[in-house]
């Protein structure tokens, strides 16, 4: 699935469901919103009357945010999906009491539920969203 830059709709919902914890996902998703935002702002002020009807600065512009957002999608994903395989692969399983297996670098917790309530989204158990 790749995401269009300015569907922020498509973008603000793929942030949310790969941030565990309510803190975490509230300031990504205000530094995701605030981008968003930030993009209208300078939209609106690039467009000048004297470059008519073209619009080079303003084009060019816009196309920058867009080819931002698209690289940054991209690399984003990839890194999602290259974290996902990781942890598949087992190398950022904790020490849970009780079940063999695990590293000690990753932690050493009670329980399951402990591990992923202290470590969030870098639990091993969970899957980021592709």
């Amino acid at each position: 699935m790749l995401i269009v830059p300015d569907s922020a709709a498509n973008t603000v919902a793929w942030m949310s469901n790969n941030s565990e914890g309510t803190y975490k996902r509230s300031v990504a998703l205000a530094m995701v919103i605030s981008w968003g935002n930030l993009q209208g702002a300078v939209s609106s002020n690039v467009y000048r009357a004297n470059q008519t009807p073209w619009y080079p600065l303003g084009h060019g512009l816009v196309l920058m945010y867009i080819g931002t957002g698209l690289i940054a999608t991209v690399t984003f994903r990839f890194l999602l999906k290259r974290e996902n395989a990781r942890r598949d692969r087992g190398e950022r399983d904790e020490i849970i009491e009780g079940h063999e297996g695990g590293f000690e670098v990753n932690g050493r917790f009670a329980s399951v539920d402990d591990a992923r309530r202290e470590k969030g989204d870098e639990w091993s158990g969970y899957r980021y969203t592709l």
